[in-house]
């Protein structure tokens, strides 16, 4: 019995040290049409990274405005960071719906979990409602991946959710009536 259990104690023990790191994004974010709405996209899972490749894609007619990997683990610890953000990229997609960045540390690793990246996306006006979808890789192009020893264990996805013009109206009439009752 107790070699069964030191076993099984060790194959758990190894099994937790194979596992990587991985990028995470909130499953489902609102905003509505004419607005932008920032995106947290954390670093999930036990280790340490020497920096990060982040590739980000969003449906169209969303559009990518903005990316700071410096808002996180990095903070106090970076080279500098690259954005190629609404500029000629080698890939079959429309500039806005993209964004890549970099960024390495300037000495060492920093540690996972946490904070990695505040992305900025753009919901036009006239955006119709509705579902629609952020990744943390360009499918069959690129994908995000990290710097030094920490494999890439998921990759994240997460929905930004369009309501409806009126549902928007009603949400903000309701909250505003929820504010003078308990004022």
């Amino acid at each position: 019995m107790k070699k069964l259990m030191i076993g099984t104690v060790v194959l758990l023990a190894t099994t937790g040290w194979a596992m990587g790191v991985g990028f995470s994004l909130p499953a489902v974010t609102e905003a509505a049409a004419g607005s932008t709405v920032e995106i947290e996209v954390s670093a999930v899972g036990q280790g340490t990274i020497a920096g990060s490749n982040l590739s980000l894609q969003v449906d169209e007619p969303l559009e990518i405005v903005g990316l700071d990997l410096l808002a996180g683990v990095f903070a106090e610890n970076n080279t500098g960071q690259i954005i190629l953000l609404n500029s000629t990229h080698p890939v079959d997609i429309p500039a806005p719906q993209y964004a890549v960045g970099a960024v390495t540390t300037n000495s060492g690793t920093v540690a996972t979990p946490g904070l990695l990246a505040k992305v900025s996306v753009l919901i036009p006006v006239g955006t119709p409602d509705g579902d629609y979808t952020i990744l943390t890789q360009i499918p069959g192009v690129q994908g995000s991946d990290w710097a030094g020893s920490a494999v890439v264990d998921s990759l994240g996805a997460g929905i930004i959710r369009v309501p409806e013009p009126m549902t928007a109206i009603l949400l903000l009439a309701g909250l505003s009536l929820l504010r003078r009752r308990h004022a």
